[in-house]
Formats: C-alpha cells, structure tokens, sequence
C-alpha cells in the first residue's frame, strides 16, 4: 500500500464494514428488497417492451437505493474512524489517549511482568490468569491493546493482536521505539 489511507480503506472494508452493514436495519431492508425486486424479474420474465423497462427502471431504482444504504453505512464508518484518528492528534502532533511516556512506562511494566513470569513459572503464558496479584499484572497487556494507535487497531482484530503480540514478545528493541511502534508513530511490519 502506498499511503495510510489507503491501508486503512483496504483493512478497514472487510469485516468492520461487513459487521456494521449487517447491524443496519436500513441496509438489511434495502438488500432485502433488492433480492425480491431481482428474484421477480427472473421468475416472471417481462413479455412487452413496457414491462422491461418498467422492470429494468424497478431494479436500477432498487440497485441504487441498496448502494445509497450501503454508502452511507461506510461513510458513517470512514468518518467515525476519521474523527478517532483526528482525536488521537492534537495539533502539535500528540497523542491525545496515551502519550509516548505513558506507552513506554506500560512497555516496561509488560517487560517486568514478562521476566516476572518466566522466573516464577519459566514461561510467558500471559492473559491466562485472572486472578492474584500476578493476574492484575498479566491486565497490562489489554491496558497497552486499548491503547494502542489507530494505525494499528484499524488492521483488523487478529493482524492487530499478531502486531502487537509481535512488538511486545519478538522485537529486540528499547520501550520508547516499541512504544512509538504501538502509538503508530514507526510503522511495523510483522515478520
């Protein structure tokens, strides 16, 4: 992809649209009458030249009605996503949810509890436990997923997670580089 935006409308018309599309009831109603509006112009085929183009001006009216329900359904979405990312700027370029000091403490916080883990029990298996002290420490993981960028959050959820996964656990590198790679300030590429 070349640019941001293009990344996020490539990411962001797959299963986001598809999920709000489905939770529209204006949408689903406009599908719903251009399937009926198609399935009766092929079970009852027009016979004069009146009735096909009565029938054609009736499935091109039902066409675009279903693509002004869908468009405004994406819409809604783009500008959603555009005022969340447009939020999470200030003017002067900073973060408005976590800054880049407050990531690269969780950062840390997540390192400590990770070499905590493995000293105890020999492993990293966190977010299994939920209870205990050791529990409410594994919790940093979902605090740094909520706040991590728009960049990253508007891949999908299971790119997302991998991303993360892969900043938090494989990449060799210091908090505030892995805290800018979470922010959306350094763009990652998962290997």
């Amino acid at each position: 992809m070349e640019t941001l935006s293009e990344e996020l409308i490539h990411n962001r018309l797959g299963e986001p649209l598809e999920n709000r599309l489905q939770n529209d009831p204006a949408y689903r109603e406009q599908q719903k009458k251009l399937s009926e509006t198609l399935r009766e112009h092929w079970e009852i085929p027009p016979r004069t030249k009146k009735q096909r183009v009565w029938k054609s001006d009736k499935i091109w009216d039902s066409i675009g009605r279903y693509n002004d329900s869908h468009g405004r359904v994406a819409y809604q979405l783009g500008y959603e996503d555009g005022v969340r990312a447009g939020m999470e700027k200030k003017a002067a370029g900073k973060r408005s949810m976590f800054s880049l000091e407050d990531m690269t403490d969780m950062v840390r916080l997540y390192d400590a509890v990770k070499q905590l883990n493995i000293t105890l029990f020999g492993h990293n298996e966190y977010h299994e436990k939920e209870e205990g002290v050791l529990g409410a420490l594994d919790r940093v993981y979902y605090i740094i997923h909520n706040g991590i960028g728009c960049r990253l959050e508007f891949l999908g959820e299971d790119e997302s997670d991998e991303s993360i996964t892969y900043i938090l656990d494989r990449m060799n590198a210091s908090p505030e580089k892995k805290a800018k790679m979470l922010l959306g300030e350094i763009p990652v590429k998962v290997e």
